[in-house]
Parts: C-alpha cells; sequence; structure tokens
C-alpha cells in the first residue's frame, strides 16, 4: 500500500482539518494578536474531532467517557497554569499571545496520531482490541483539546477582568 493510495482514501476534510490546525499552530510561532471570537473555534473542533471519533470507534461507554473527561481535565488544569505567561487582553477583547511552538507541537501531535491510529484501524480492525491503542486514542482524545481548553479558559477570566 503506497502514500498516494493511502492519501487517496484520506476524506477532504481531514486535509481542512490539518490546514487549519497547521495555519494556526504556525500563525503562534510569533507574538500577535487577535481577536477573541478567533481563539474560540480550537477548542471546539479538536473536542468535536474527539468525540465524534472515539463515538465511531468504539460507541460511547462509560468507562471511555470518564477516562476522556480525566484527560480533558489535565490537560485543561496544565495549560491553565503552565501556559498563560505574558498573554494579555485589551478592553476591546483583542489578546495579545506571546511567541510558543507549543500550539504547533500540539496539534500537529493530535492530528497524526489521530490519523495514525485511524488508518491502523482501517487497515486491521482487530487493533481496535489493543488497550495500548484505545487508551492513547481516547486519552490524547482528552489531553489536547484541554490544552487549547485551559488556555481559552484563561482568556475568559482576563476578559472578565476588563
Amino acid at each position: 500500500m503506497g502514500i498516494i493510495h493511502i492519501l487517496s482514501g484520506t476524506p477532504w476534510w481531514v486535509y481542512v482539518i490539518f490546514a487549519y490546525l497547521l495555519i494556526i499552530g504556525i500563525t503562534a510561532l510569533r507574538q500577535h494578536e487577535v481577536p477573541m471570537k478567533r481563539l474560540m473555534p480550537m477548542p471546539i473542533i479538536l473536542l468535536a474531532w474527539s468525540l465524534f471519533t472515539i463515538h465511531k470507534r468504539y460507541g460511547f461507554s462509560l468507562e471511555l467517557i470518564g477516562l476522556l473527561l480525566i484527560a480533558l481535565t489535565i490537560g485543561t488544569m496544565t495549560s491553565y497554569y503552565l501556559l498563560r505567561h505574558g498573554i494579555h487582553v485589551d478592553k476591546k477583547g483583542l489578546v495579545r499571545m506571546p511567541g510558543s511552538i507549543y500550539p504547533l507541537l500540539f496539534s500537529m501531535a493530535f492530528f497524526f496520531l489521530k490519523y495514525f491510529i485511524g488508518f491502523t484501524y482501517a487497515i486491521s480492525p482487530a487493533t481496535k482490541l489493543n488497550p495500548v491503542f484505545w487508551i492513547t486514542d481516547v486519552t490524547t482524545s482528552g489531553l489536547i483539546p484541554g490544552f487549547f481548553t485551559g488556555r481559552l479558559s484563561y482568556i475568559l477570566k482576563l476578559c472578565r477582568k476588563n
């Protein structure tokens, strides 16, 4: 199975998500200012994608949702406390963000891990029974959206202070 065959079997919307994550990640490398409303889609898109893929791959169970919520909480709390330095919000809701490689690293890690797991499941459905794969999938599905949720939560807190 060649790379062209693999890429041609990829749904179109996966390329759109990849481009969006890449653009957002590259933009985040430099200090930039962004309106508050432009920060909202990232955690929503990543969490929606997570819920969609988890439901499609495994269905919903109490254990999976619990694991996802624990990972989401850990990701949110970690980024809320560790990645808030240098973020400022003005009276108009314009957010000044310091340059950081973390958004690019986390969004690309999320994308490629989800892509790899999806590809692996497509060529070997029995892999879904391997706990290493599904635990990694579900945990990543919470941690990475949590990263962006925590940063957004901190920014919303700054907005309320203004």
